[in-house]
């Protein structure tokens, strides 16, 4: 009885953790989206500024590069102007993904500063769609997964540890 309330706990907690893969996505794209809005507005504006001066993108940062007083602004502008085609790639392979390709897009492709914030405020929601369904019974099989890895481990070192006094 024991062993299969463990059980039951060890699929609950698989499904309700692996189950908020989908909100988590969901709340990650709404944040990444966000910030490569903020990213292409950045970048307009470097660019802006570079043509107003008659100058190409790589001149005008590479004026406050070699200005000391004005090099941080150009290292940001010039990691500005490098994340942006990153970050338009990441959006767009992730918003595509089918819901089964999520998942290992989403370690391939995120943006790990936009991962954190979204960990940092995320809020958990019960996963009643066919995607959350679906990771739910995935998290089960994984909770069940290692449960019964922990005790098949636990059997060969008590067999082990037998065999030890056995021989001595």
């Amino acid at each position: 009885m024991l062993r299969k309330g463990i059980s039951v706990i060890a699929a609950a907690t698989g499904a309700l953790l692996v189950g908020q893969f989908p909100e988590f996505f969901q709340q990650y794209l709404q944040r990444l989206g966000g910030s490569l809005d903020e990213l292409r507005d950045r970048a307009a504006e470097i660019l802006a500024d570079a043509a107003a001066k008659d100058l190409s993108a790589e001149a005008y940062i590479a004026s406050f590069l070699d200005s000391p007083a004005h090099a941080l602004e150009g290292a940001r502008m010039q990691d500005s102007l490098t994340r942006l085609p990153q970050m338009e790639e990441a959006y767009r392979v992730l918003s595509e993904a089918a819901p089964w390709e999520r998942a290992g897009l989403f370690l391939t492709h995120s943006d790990s500063l936009v991962a954190t914030r979204t960990l940092e405020a995320f809020k958990p929601a019960l996963p009643v769609t066919p995607e959350g369904l679906g990771y739910g019974l995935l998290g089960a099989a994984a909770g069940l997964l290692l449960l019964a890895g922990g005790r098949h481990i636990r059997r060969r070192v008590r067999r082990a540890s037998q065999k030890k006094r056995q021989n001595a």
